[in-house]
């Protein structure tokens, strides 16, 4: 195992800021649902959630994956790992922008297709590191895999969206 400069007591301090990373991400990809709206009329498949249900799950869902990648940042500092990391919530960021910014479902769910295989990846990565990283990991992992059925189902339901 890596040391790394971070002491026990910055734990707070860095947990806060990878969150802050986490939630920045999620802000850059909300911006279009937060200008646009959900485009009114949009047929929805039975299995649709309402949308009340997706800020307080996306809000725990970027918590922990700040927190998993807190705890392999503070074993390994930058790595690899990290890396993987910044570039699933590039992903996670580009989906939004994709689906809601440009109206574009079929492209959306190319990208949500890779951002699974990007946190499924992520998620092993983590877990041989840290196990409990790798768990934290877990519903994002659900999650995602859900909402890539969801995004199927919509461009589907919605052929000219």
């Amino acid at each position: 195992m890596k040391k790394n400069a971070w002491r026990d007591e910055d734990a707070p301090s860095a947990v806060a800021a990878r969150v802050s990373d986490s939630d920045a991400c999620g802000r850059l990809g909300r911006e279009p649902v937060l200008a646009g709206g959900l485009v009114r009329g949009t047929a929805k498949p039975a299995f649709n959630p309402p949308n009340w249900v997706f800020p307080p799950v996306w809000s725990v869902l970027y918590v922990l994956m700040a927190f998993s990648a807190w705890r392999v940042w503070k074993r390994d500092g930058l790595s690899a790992a990290i890396v993987l990391w910044v570039v699933q919530l590039v992903f996670n960021a580009a989906w939004m922008w994709l689906f809601f910014g440009l109206h574009r479902p079929e492209m959306a769910l190319t990208d949500i297709v890779i951002l699974l295989v990007l946190i499924v990846m992520l998620t092993g990565v983590f877990w041989r590191r840290d196990r409990l990283a790798g768990v934290m990991l877990m519903p994002y992992v659900i999650w995602v895999a859900y909402a890539a059925l969801l995004n199927y189902a919509l461009w589907q339901l919605n052929p000219a969206a």
